[in-house]
């Protein structure tokens, strides 16, 4: 019974606990994942400033420079000047074709605007993502603007590889860390169940002592009882036996009243007085009571007490 309580104790104390450590670690490794995604974007958003202020000083950059931004940030740089496209071949390799990956730009900017912005005074700008033949991801920008009086169109494609290694990896560690907190929340609630159970398995533990304690000393007196009855039957002579079966019933009353003094104890309204016995005249008595049930089994009882004076005892 001790063990299922603990059990059941330990089972709600682990739930309610794992419960909200895992929804505190959700909300975090989800904040966490969106950090990882807002930090990538402003990042997008910073190359693609570069890249129109390097435009507004001089109408031509140098495909070095491009490439060089390309191979840092992981991008996909296309450059459009008045609907020419820029020479540019790009250094970076993405997993699918980067010529597909630009029409699908083109085609989602269509798509995200039911007109493109043709007017030399109208400037736009276009967030999007797209996925590549190979389950590859791009998170997408798209900028008009006019520049110097003509009509430039930015696209930058950054490769999101390494933005959902990082989130991988975050979760991951998330998840070690909710493991490694739930078999903690284990022990601990193990451990917090046991103490709660404890003083109830004590008090179990007390109550079977007392019980075994109690049945123990009333099979004495009933023993007694049971064979002075028996010899009195077999020898027709009940009042030689009398007294000893008053003496069992007189010791039979005073084991109830100690158990109602031990019921009080429990309670804390008892208190103990203790009166010297003389040991002489308590053996003499014990050995009374008890020589008829060892005749009744067929034994002999000796009382055997030494010439000293035996020291007397407190009851």
């Amino acid at each position: 019974m001790i063990k299922k309580l603990r059990r059941r104790i330990s089972r709600s104390i682990l739930i309610l606990t794992s419960l909200v450590l895992l929804a505190a670690l959700s909300a975090v490794s989800y904040l966490s994942c969106q950090q990882i995604k807002s930090g990538n974007r402003l990042l997008l958003y910073n190359y693609s400033d570069t890249i129109l202020s390097r435009l507004r000083l001089q109408p031509l950059v140098a495909t070095s420079w491009l490439s060089s931004l390309e191979m840092e940030g992981g991008l996909i740089i296309d450059i459009t000047d008045n609907g020419a496209p820029l020479y540019f071949s790009g250094s970076y390799r993405p997993e699918t074709d980067r010529t597909l990956l630009i029409e699908a730009a083109r085609q989602r900017v269509e798509s995200l605007s039911a007109k493109a912005p043709a007017d030399a005074g109208e400037d736009a700008s276009f967030e999007y993502t797209l996925q590549g033949e190979g389950g590859d991801s791009y998170l997408g920008k798209t900028t008009f603007q006019t520049l110097g009086g003509n009509r430039v169109e930015l696209t930058l494609l950054m490769d999101c590889r390494e933005q959902n290694l990082t989130i991988t990896r975050t979760l991951v560690m998330y998840g070690i860390i909710a493991a490694v907190s739930v078999a903690a929340l284990f022990l601990v609630s193990w451990f917090m169940a046991g103490s709660a159970v404890r003083p109830v398995a004590q008090s179990i533990k007390k109550q079977r002592e007392f019980i075994a304690s109690a049945s123990h000393e009333l099979r004495s007196p009933l023993a007694v009882i049971r064979a002075g009855s028996s010899a009195a039957r077999l020898k027709g002579d009940a009042e030689s036996f009398l007294p000893v079966v008053e003496d069992e019933v007189e010791r039979m009353s005073r084991l109830v009243d100690d158990l109602l003094t031990l019921t009080r104890s429990d309670a804390g309204e008892w208190s103990a007085v203790l009166e010297p016995v003389d040991t002489e005249s308590f053996l003499l008595e014990l050995f009374e009571k008890l020589a008829p049930v060892a005749a009744a089994k067929g034994r002999r009882l000796l009382l055997d007490t030494p010439e000293k004076l035996l020291p007397e005892i407190t009851s």
